[in-house]
């Protein structure tokens, strides 16, 4: 059992997080807000380190790493004023890295089908977001981003279930129905909210 503490800040790494998320795909986080978005996705992911700390969960310690990560990247190209300049570089190391710790980690656990299918969807995210980020114009890319993260969602929370990470879980779970809106808006109205 996870101590109270530890899940009331794992919690609110999961509101900052979802917040953040839900604001995006809503179109509603412009250039001028960037910095604040990225302050808060470094935080949530941080806080979210907690739990999955706690409860073992290396998946989502690697995916908080690689949100941290991609989230400081943001913030020195915003403070150099280079954006779209270090972020594809870094996340050219950071991204392989990731997916073949998530492998790593599959092996580790004996490829048991929950760590599998959450080490597939560490792929999904970092793929997802690598399309984004290198194609955030293009329609196409935005749909692979939001089906990506749906799919990658579906796959990750029974191992957060299982392992009772319960702030992690309530961030998925949030994130899922945050995708399927995402998904909607780009196949159903072909709208598509500016992506960083």
């Amino acid at each position: 059992m996870v101590d109270i503490s530890i899940s009331v800040i794992g919690f609110s790494g999961s509101l900052l997080l979802s917040a953040g998320f839900a604001l995006q795909v809503l179109g509603l986080i412009g250039s001028k807000h960037q910095d604040k978005f990225l302050v808060a996705n470094l935080l949530g992911a941080i806080c979210l380190s907690f739990p999955a700390a706690a409860t073992g969960t290396a998946v989502a310690l690697l995916l908080n790493a690689f949100w941290g990560a991609v989230s400081i990247a943001g913030l020195v190209e915003s403070r150099l004023n280079r954006r779209g300049q270090i972020l594809p570089t870094l996340f050219k190391v950071i991204g392989p890295a990731v997916c073949l710790l998530a492998l790593l980690n599959s092996w580790r656990a004996g490829f048991a089908p929950l760590e599998v299918a959450a080490s597939f969807s560490v792929l999904l995210f970092v793929l997802g977001f690598f399309a984004v980020v290198s194609n955030a114009e293009d329609l196409r890319f935005r749909a692979f981003y939001f089906v990506s993260a749906l799919v990658g969602n579906v796959l990750y929370v029974p191992l957060l279930f299982a392992n009772a990470n319960y702030p992690n879980l309530a961030l998925q779970l949030t994130c899922t129905a945050i995708a399927l809106l995402g998904v909607y808006r780009v196949f159903r109205e072909g709208f598509a909210p500016e992506m960083a």
